[in-house]
């Protein structure tokens, strides 16, 4: 076996920029992803083992069903339920699952089970956030707080106190709107309707359709330019946003009220995955029994989506909706240049190198350090073909290369590249293989 060192120009590092695209589709509170339906099996109604719409996370328990088998796993005794799953053992070590709490792990016995699920999922979601539930607390008086913790009969910080009093007392704080003030703010550089507040509306008095994307989906950012929400009532199209100035402005257009295209009816966020709707114009003279009776509007786009709205309400229009973009995925690339050289890897230690009868396994070798055993002499199998028949062409050292291994610093093999059929080596030519590994 030849060993030949990689040298500087022979490896290249760069990162190759994709752009899969990402299709969803809702209809009577069911998301399609990428169009494809739930496949059924004789074990689970889908045989991914998570609802339609959903990507798995961990892509195990492929048609399996959780039942109870009867047996355990190991000397522990962890319950064998039929599918895969994980489970600790609670022990001086403090180790836990992230879902398990600290009040939790302390009511836990040493020596018990800790399980987890493998049956993780993700999927695109919908928030109403309407508009009578933003509570301003920040523009509370230091008398209307001290009034609060009267009522309730709390002394904590401010935040504390709130949280407690809209539990308590049933008004609601527009938590989501508060947790993205600052990154819309970031984005307010693209746009001023990035703004929670400003000339264009104030979010804070306004019915938000909050559209929340798993970064499984978008990458590192949604592509600018690629997003695009439809809106159809039985069927037919009534609405359609695209960022079509690649500025985060949702921008309305083949609507059927054709005086409403043009309008910015939300935002979207790309690098954190959040679709902001504000639209509250009517797209057509349907009512929908969504989240209310109004008209067709984008701030209920996606109903049904996640978000606890059940299927197979026999009052509503018949809606549908349709989310397309274009994610932004960064693979890290390695490309290896091996070079076979001319002269060289002209010999194999395969047997059929040699003609056959040519290899005596018989031989007496080397019998004392006072007799000379000439070395047996080998004939090399002449694989060089002519184009005329019954003849032998001229010899000549001829190989066929079919793979290339990739050794680290300490002889260790760590990549294995094959080529699709073998390539014939003379000693009079070269050649260099490129070798792409995706990280």
């Amino acid at each position: 076996m030849s060993l030949y060192e990689f040298k500087k120009d022979d490896v290249l590092i760069n990162v190759l920029k994709t752009y899969p695209e990402q299709n969803f589709f809702i209809y009577d509170s069911k998301v399609y992803y990428q169009n494809q339906n739930a496949i059924s099996s004789s074990q689970t109604e889908n045989i991914f083992g998570i609802p339609t719409g959903f990507i798995s996370l961990m892509e195990l328990n492929v048609d399996r069903k959780q039942i109870n088998t009867g047996r355990t796993i190991g000397k522990v005794g962890a319950p064998d339920t039929n599918i895969i799953y994980p489970f600790l053992i609670k022990d001086g070590s403090g180790l836990s699952f992230k879902s398990v709490s600290r009040e939790e792990y302390e009511t836990i016995t040493n020596g018990n089970l800790m399980t987890g699920s493998y049956l993780i999922s993700a999927s695109i979601s919908r928030k109403y956030i309407p508009s009578n539930t933003y509570y301003n607390y920040r523009n509370l008086s230091e008398a209307a707080i001290t009034s609060i913790q009267n009522t309730i009969g709390q002394t904590q910080d401010k935040e504390v106190v709130l949280n407690k009093y809209k539990t308590q007392v049933g008004n609601t704080i527009k938590s989501e709107l508060h947790s993205l003030e600052t990154p819309l703010r970031q984005y307010s550089i693209l746009s001023p309707h990035f703004y929670l507040s400003s000339s264009y509306g104030d979010k804070r008095s306004q019915n938000v359709n909050l559209i929340s994307i798993p970064s499984i989906f978008h990458g590192s950012e949604i592509k600018k330019g690629s997003i695009k929400l439809r809106y159809y009532i039985t069927g037919t199209l009534v609405g359609e946003l695209s960022d079509s100035k690649q500025n985060g402005n949702l921008i309305q257009s083949s609507g059927s009220i054709s005086s409403n295209d043009g309008k910015v009816a939300g935002v979207v966020m790309y690098k954190h995955g959040f679709i902001l709707l504000t639209g509250s114009w009517s797209l057509d003279s349907n009512n929908i029994s969504y989240d209310s009776t109004d008209n067709s509007k984008w701030i209920y786009w996606g109903a049904g989506c996640n978000d606890g709205l059940p299927s197979g309400n026999s009052t509503r229009v018949s809606a549908s909706y349709s989310l397309q973009f274009q994610g932004t995925e960064r693979i890290p690339t390695m490309t290896f240049f091996a070079t076979a050289p001319k002269g060289d890897l002209n010999w194999s230690n395969n047997p059929t190198f040699l003609e056959t009868g040519s290899i005596n396994f018989t031989g007496s070798g080397l019998v004392s350090d006072s007799k000379y055993v000439k070395q047996q002499q080998f004939t090399i199998k002449n694989v060089v073909s002519s184009s005329i028949l019954n003849y032998s062409s001229s010899f000549d050292n001829v190989t066929y290369i079919n793979t290339v291994n990739i050794y680290d610093d300490n002889g260790n093999l760590i990549g294995v590249a094959k080529t699709s059929k073998p390539i014939k080596k003379t000693p009079y030519n070269d050649f260099t293989f490129k070798l792409k590994l995706d990280m």
